[in-house]
Parts: C-alpha cells; sequence; structure tokens
C-alpha cells in the first residue's frame, strides 16, 4: 500500500500527497482495469473511470481529502560547483 501510495503522489494525477492509512501490509494480486495510461482523468469521450472511482470500484479503496504533516526537504540555496 504504501509503493501504492508512492504511485499516487507521483505519477497518480492527484496533485498531491497520498498518504497510506490503510494498516494493509499485503495485497493480493490485483488489476485495475480500464484505468487511464497516463492520465488519472480520461477524455470526456471515454467510458473509462478515472482514478478515483476505479481505486473504489476496483480495489475498495477511497482517498480522503485530509490536512495532514508531511516531511518536506526545502533548498533554500544553490551554486554550481568552483572548478578544481
Amino acid at each position: 500500500m504504501e509503493f501504492l501510495a508512492l504511485q499516487l503522489s507521483n505519477s497518480g494525477g492527484t496533485g498531491r500527497e497520498v498518504i497510506d492509512k490503510t494498516a494493509i501490509t499485503e495485497l493480493t494480486t490485483s488489476r485495475f482495469t480500464g484505468l487511464p495510461v497516463n492520465d488519472a482523468i480520461p477524455s470526456p469521450d471515454s467510458n473509462e473511470p478515472d482514478l478515483i472511482t476505479a481505486l473504489q470500484e476496483q480495489l475498495g479503496l477511497r482517498l480522503e481529502q485530509q490536512k495532514a504533516q508531511v516531511e518536506m526537504l526545502v533548498i533554500d540555496h544553490a551554486e554550481k560547483p568552483s572548478e578544481n
């Protein structure tokens, strides 16, 4: 589940950090069917479900918007390396 949450955060099209709160440590082999390949939002003329609908209908998972603390790396200054 942690991997799924990471994938949804990075390239799942949610545009937000996804945090696993399921307490599920193992998943049986599952497959999404009818999910868009590169985008969480299918084209308007498509019969494909959006990501949130597919997660709920096919895996019984629900994404809920909540406020939570997350670790974040902030770089406040960077310089090019010197030529040594």
